[in-house]
């Protein structure tokens, strides 16, 4: 599948998801500022408000990036955990598939700095949740999701 968008159109995309509604940021999975740092020693079947961690229950992976990292700006309160290629990435609550990016592959670097592929999910209620560097993307714009639909 080819990319859906160019590189630039890519960046506004983002930044005008950022600018235009609050967001709990989900890079390879993490609810920015939405779960408390005592959410994380929590089952992972636990939720927090209307959110649970977006992995399957039972399972737990490391922090690998948070604020104080590369995080910065409109991604301050990104949080991204070092999941296993191959993991399945749950929705951490449901909504509305509103913009997805695939047909990336490989690994980072920096050939892949500005692309990738992605999901955000539209809460219906003024927040979203974007999900970054996923391996794959499984679902359609205008999709339906319920909280733990594979993405």
């Amino acid at each position: 599948m080819q990319p859906t968008a160019s590189s630039a159109q890519r960046i506004g995309l983002v930044e005008r998801i950022h600018a235009s509604a609050p967001m709990a940021v989900v890079a390879v999975t993490g609810l920015g500022t939405i779960l408390s740092p005592a959410a994380f020693a929590q089952p992972a079947s636990a939720t927090v408000g209307p959110y649970r961690l977006p992995w399957q229950a039972g399972k737990t992976f490391r922090v690998s990036q948070t604020q104080g990292s590369s995080h910065q700006g409109a991604m301050l309160h990104a949080i991204d955990f070092a999941l296993p290629l191959g993991e399945a990435v749950l929705a951490a609550r449901g909504g509305t598939l509103a913009f997805r990016e695939d047909g990336f592959s490989g690994c980072g670097g920096p050939s892949l700095a500005t692309r990738g592929n992605y999901v955000v999910v539209d809460h219906g209620d003024g927040t979203s949740a974007l999900y970054l560097h996923l391996q794959q993307v499984r679902v359609q714009v205008g999709q339906r999701v319920a909280q733990g639909t594979v993405l």
